[in-house]
């Protein structure tokens, strides 16, 4: 029988980046460093766990130098690049598991008038990659437009239902932050059979510390 695109795999949800489907980098191997740091969960470690987990470890910083900005993830992250009409995008991921991530991807605009365009379109380009693979309902709740360190910033909650025959629920959260013709997108993403109030509470702690580690040169 054969696999729905959009069951064949949260390896290509949480890889859903800067408006594009970048294929998710399944693995990333553990620091040797003396510090307690967060590693990709083991089978044997609840997912709820290993992101509560997490909210206590320290994180290893990060950068991405053609931008100029810093930030930190719960673990060592594995870079994946990808271009399309002219938009050079980096996506910085660290998995807990194939089910969740947290990731902090860059978009290089070439030009200025494109950079509104790339922010206000971004969750109705999501919303149509995910319904053209069977997705219903999705939504976009939890929008709110600020300032993070006197830039710009947006910030939304992805919501939609399984698919017929998919008994997993995500608990997504997204800021954007422009900075001249970089846009930096920080996302927490992750899913379970149920997905409780306690679990998206601890998923929107990880994704405030996540938007909170990032830092301008």
């Amino acid at each position: 029988m054969q696999t729905h695109p959009m069951r064949a795999g949260w390896a290509r949800r949480i890889g859903v980046l800067l408006a594009v489907l970048v294929p998710f980098v399944a693995a990333c191997s553990s620091s040797s460093s003396p510090h307690h740091q967060a590693s990709s969960s083991s089978s044997s470690v609840p997912l709820s766990t290993a992101l509560v987990e997490a909210l206590s470890t320290q994180w290893v910083a990060q950068a991405d130098p053609a931008a100029g900005i810093t930030f930190k993830l719960p673990g060592a992250a594995t870079r994946r690049d990808h271009t399309e009409s002219g938009i050079v995008q980096r996506v910085y991921t660290f998995p807990f598991s194939d089910q969740a991530a947290v990731s902090v991807g860059v978009a290089d605009l070439p030009t200025a008038d494109r950079v509104r365009p790339f922010v206000e379109n971004y969750a109705s380009t999501l919303e149509q990659e995910f319904k053209s693979g069977g997705v219903t309902d999705f939504s976009i709740t939890e929008q709110h437009v600020s300032a993070y360190l006197g830039h710009p910033a947006w910030d939304m909650r992805i919501v939609y239902m399984p698919i017929a025959g998919e008994h997993i629920s995500p608990a997504w959260f997204i800021r954007l932050v422009v900075d001249g013709l970089h846009v930096v997108v920080l996302q927490t993403v992750a899913s379970m059979p149920s997905v409780s109030e306690t679990f998206v509470d601890t998923c929107r702690t990880l994704q405030e510390r996540l938007d909170q580690t990032l830092k301008f040169s």
